[in-house]
């Protein structure tokens, strides 16, 4: 079976979309004939380039790749590619405005964060979306809804949301959790300290989405009543003023990420959202147990009480200062275990590519 894989992000950088893109394209490969299809670079529409321009002297966000015009572009770019290629399904990995340009006797598989509406409300709280962008957006997304004939999801939140927002039928959905965007490396790079506190790690790829200000008022709090606590911060913003017990790390190499993921007690995840949960399935991977807020995607992933820890977003600070306290070593050594054991059943590239063989199996001609 040929399955074509067809993203605008660069298939062979293992940085794309949050890193996953790459293991995902290697594990398909072994069980299919994958044929890349990269979506050819297009510069957006000279009016969507005006309108972002204009737009952002308001402090307006327009998204150009959500509008009508620059993905109709990029989408007979696609139909254009696709008469190059013989396949028996498209699978759009991220690529869902683009893959209006597969042609409609081709069976066509999203796999999609979540919704238009969803994402904007989630990602986008912060910024002044452009009415402009949310009607071509909601309006694209209704019409990749009805050209596509599978959904494969990271989590049950983001299924919801496609069926909630876009009427696609659960019978059209189905649940993948990714595998690790950073895989353990092999060999002893880290090993966890013995001293009484707890190690704590924050990975920081975007500040105030993934709640740095919460982070750190946490652990401050939790540091009053518990000294020996340690926080590592990776890539927070240089305006981030120093903390007694933080320590600063720039952006990490995978293995070096892999390394502190071994080397930590707890992973600490206030965000405000979360479709796939990378972060998590990376350390959930590593044994890392994982103290997160109760957004989106993260309850597919995290078991309360089992393989972590899940709080009110409303009350973040709070509660996770309240556990920063009270967790003992042997408690996050048991959680440890069975989060390791637990990712390694559930959360891997081999169970996806599984799940992803079988639906194309399931379309193809």
């Amino acid at each position: 079976m040929r399955v074509g894989m067809l993203s605008s992000w660069d298939m062979e950088d293992p940085s794309s979309w949050s890193g996953v893109v790459l293991p995902a394209c290697q594990s398909l490969a072994e069980k299919v004939e994958l044929v890349p299809l990269q979506v050819p670079k297009i510069r957006d529409s000279i009016v969507d380039r005006f309108l972002t321009r204009l737009l952002g002297l308001l402090k307006i966000t327009y998204l150009p790749g959500d509008s009508f015009a620059t993905s109709f572009r990029k989408a007979r770019a696609v139909k254009k590619l696709l008469n190059q290629h013989q396949v028996d399904v498209v699978v759009s990995f991220a690529a869902a405005k683009e893959s209006l340009g597969v042609p409609a006797h081709i069976p066509l598989v999203q796999i999609a964060d979540s919704s238009f509406k969803a994402i904007v409300k989630a990602y986008f709280k912060h910024h002044k979306v452009s009415r402009l962008t949310l009607f071509q957006g909601a309006m694209l997304d209704r019409w990749v809804a009805r050209r596509s004939d599978y959904f494969c999801v990271a989590s049950e939140w983001s299924a919801q949301q496609l069926i909630n927002d876009n009427g696609v039928s659960p019978a059209a959905i189905r649940v993948l959790p990714f595998g690790p965007g950073t895989s353990p490396v092999s060999g002893p790079l880290g090993s966890k300290s013995t001293d009484p506190g707890i190690a704590v790690l924050f990975i920081a790829s975007n500040w105030a989405r993934k709640g740095g200000e919460r982070a750190l008022k946490s652990f401050r709090k939790a540091r009053l009543v518990r000294p020996e606590l340690t926080l590592t911060v990776v890539g927070a913003p240089p305006l981030v003023t120093e903390t007694d017990g933080v320590k600063f790390l720039p952006r990490q190499t995978r293995e070096e990420l892999s390394s502190l993921y071994r080397s930590h007690h707890l992973l600490l995840e206030p965000t405000e959202a979360s479709a796939g949960g990378v972060v998590v399935t990376d350390a959930l991977n590593h044994g890392l147990p994982v103290l997160s807020t109760l957004v989106g995607g993260i309850p597919t992933l995290v078991r309360p009480g089992e393989t972590g820890w899940l709080v009110s977003p409303d009350n973040a600070v709070e509660e996770m200062a309240e556990l920063l306290v009270t967790l003992t070593p042997a408690e996050l050594t048991r959680v440890s275990a069975a989060a390791e054991q637990d990712a390694s059943q559930r959360l891997t590239w081999e169970n996806w590519s599984k799940g992803m063989l079988e639906v194309c199996e399931k379309l193809a001609p």
